[in-house]
């Protein structure tokens, strides 16, 4: 159950009649194809038919597809929090790997949406893949950390599917994606939460944000910033527009033989991410990031990518300072697609 303070009071403030956002961030089970079967519009309507008094009640289905919490981390700030949701649910479970850059990529992410001034309610959803796949040991470690709610499908899926109540047919329909009986099934699961909230043995008077962390939090101001607030931007040989992947702000696309002349910028900050198109292809080259003088690479060909959002931290330091930029790829043959320079404060 987690804490449950935050979300009694997000609840009873519903129940006064004033304006209550739900947010939802994750990969495509979250984003669901935005139907009204999914689990984040079937959800949403719980809520406000049980708790809202009318039209006061709105959802925000920021669910991406292929997407890592680490993308999640850099666009959340523009996808859900400058909206200063109510209610945050995080849903990565089958798109994180065990790697330490989603270890503290998720967990930035939870003190992130935790620290915002509305004080909203964190809900972690944890899921698994037919196969069973689940990051759920490193972010319920998390989830326990800051006493947050977790709703488990991983558990409630494999004693089920253990037992004989269910089969795997009952919940998916591939290997990853919940059919629109699965999707009844979060949303009941989330429904089932709202109840037991409000019970008077589980619920809580206050909640404080511990300062432990689990794997580290040094990300949790880190965000995708325009281009017009890096100072002296130069694109040099990568091509600037102003659209970029679903609500990715823009792109900066090197062609290959599109020359060899780096991104150049000056900021402010501790440190550097680059979201970024990946895919398992030769031609997806890689990209050097040198900041204050030191070099680090990130490459665009990754095994099992398909061409859609990645995110890599490039540089990082301990105290926020001025950041000196160049971005260039490693061969001038090869291509490139940003989709986000991201800025930890």
């Amino acid at each position: 159950m987690g804490n449950t303070a935050r979300i009694c009071d997000k609840i009873e403030k519903a129940q006064k009649g004033e304006n209550v956002t739900l947010a939802y961030i994750g990969g495509s089970i979250t984003e669901g194809g935005r139907t009204d079967t999914c689990y984040v519009s079937r959800s949403y309507k719980y809520f406000a038919d049980t708790f809202g008094t009318g039209n006061n009640v709105f959802f925000i289905n920021a669910g991406l597809s292929g997407t890592s919490s680490v993308v999640g981390l850099m666009r959340a700030q523009n996808d859900i929090l400058n909206s200063n949701p109510d209610v945050i649910f995080i849903e990565f479970s089958v798109n994180d790997h065990p790697e330490e850059i989603y270890k503290k990529g998720y967990e930035s992410l939870v003190k992130k949406c935790l620290s915002q001034p509305g004080d909203p309610a964190v809900i972690l959803i944890i899921n698994r893949a037919k196969g069973g796949y689940s990051m759920q040991e490193q972010m319920a470690a998390i989830g326990e950390n800051y006493d947050l709610p977790i709703i488990s499908m991983d558990n409630a899926l494999t004693n089920a599917f253990n037992s004989g109540l269910l089969t795997t047919d009952d919940y998916y329909t591939d290997e990853y994606h919940p059919h629109e009986k699965g999707n009844a099934l979060i949303s009941d699961s989330i429904a089932y939460f709202y109840r037991q909230a409000l019970k008077t043995v589980n619920k809580s008077d206050s909640y404080t944000i511990p300062e432990s962390t689990v794997y580290g939090t040094e990300y949790s101001t880190g965000s995708i910033v325009p281009l017009s607030e890096l100072t002296n931007f130069n694109a040099g040989s990568f091509t600037q527009t102003n659209s970029g992947y679903a609500t990715l702000p823009y792109t900066l696309k090197h062609a290959a033989w599109g020359g060899d002349t780096p991104i150049t910028f000056t900021a402010k900050g501790k440190g550097i991410f680059i979201v970024y198109s990946a895919k398992d292809d030769a031609a997806f080259g890689n990209l050097n990031v040198t900041v204050n003088g030191k070099t680090s690479s990130i490459s665009g060909n990754k095994k099992y990518a398909w061409g859609g959002p990645e995110a890599d931290v490039a540089y990082i330091q301990n105290n926020s300072g001025d950041l000196n930029v160049s971005i260039s790829v490693q061969n001038a043959g090869t291509e490139f697609t940003i989709w986000g320079i991201g800025i930890v404060k």
